[in-house]
């Protein structure tokens, strides 16, 4: 999610099952930066990945427990900024790359990398800002900066 939709950790923490549609690839952020909502395609690989997480990882977490909350903690709860900030420390040592672990990565490091990917590829710095919710001209030039710099 934070790679393949470029979702900021503020705005996965706050996703209900209602804001995940997997049959139209919709991810809706209901509280984007500034209140904002946006619609987010989810591409085929993540579909597979929410999919599994949704109808087999969730209902093993919840443990019996009934919330709207989509991504939760082992304790059956909404997912908070320490989880996730450690889930990532957990999947960069897991790649036992040297490389990727000198880096540190973050959470929003994920989100920096896809919109580099998308401006490598071709993506128009207008439709990249409007993916990853951007609304002022200096948050879409720090990836205009990024891109020189390669």
């Amino acid at each position: 999610m934070f790679y393949g939709c470029g979702l900021r950790r503020n705005e996965a923490k706050h996703l209900n099952l209602e804001d995940i549609n997997l049959d139209k690839a919709i991810v809706h952020v209901r509280k984007g930066k500034g209140n904002k909502e946006r619609l987010v395609p989810i591409n085929t690989a993540n579909i597979n990945y929410l999919d599994d997480y949704k109808y087999n990882a969730r209902p093993v977490l919840l443990k019996g427990v009934n919330t709207e909350a989509f991504f939760v903690s082992m304790r059956s709860q909404r997912i908070n900024d320490q989880t996730m900030n450690l889930r990532i420390r957990i999947l960069v040592q897991k790649t036992r790359n040297p490389v990727i672990i000198d880096k540190n990565p973050s959470l929003h490091t994920l989100r920096h990398s896809i919109a580099t990917h998308l401006l490598n590829n071709g993506m128009k710095l207008e439709h990249k800002a409007k993916f990853l919710g951007h609304s002022s001209l200096e948050s879409k030039q720090i990836y205009t900066h990024l891109m020189n710099d390669q």
